[in-house]
């Protein structure tokens, strides 16, 4: 019973509709952020028309890690090393989704 406490003490519980609110020419940043939270905010590439989130799965669905190391350094500013997806997102010029992916980062090719 206490492994089991442990093991579920690490991580947020899984969704298996996390992801599902996210629609292409529709969902804008703010919806983004507010249903993703913002506890362990996006990493934002070129001029934040590229969010990256690193996405972890367990039995129930899709979460968002957010413990940081010993050294207090945030998920997002982490190597990816054990990091299983990134869900990549690209805005257009008024903040809505053109377009989104969940890489797959321990695919083999």
């Amino acid at each position: 019973m206490l492994l089991a406490l442990l093991a579920c003490a690490g991580h947020p519980r899984g969704n298996k509709d996390l992801l599902t609110f996210l629609e292409d020419g529709t969902t804008t940043k703010p919806v983004v952020t507010q249903t993703l939270g913002e506890r362990e905010p996006p990493h934002i590439w070129g001029n934040g028309d590229v969010w990256t989130y690193r996405i972890e799965r367990d039995r129930d669905g899709f979460y968002i890690p957010t413990n940081p190391d010993p050294r207090g350094t945030p998920a997002r500013d982490r190597p990816l090393d054990g990091t299983r997806y990134s869900l990549v997102l690209e805005f257009d010029q008024n903040g809505v989704l053109s377009r989104h992916a969940l890489v797959d980062l321990k695919q083999k090719p």
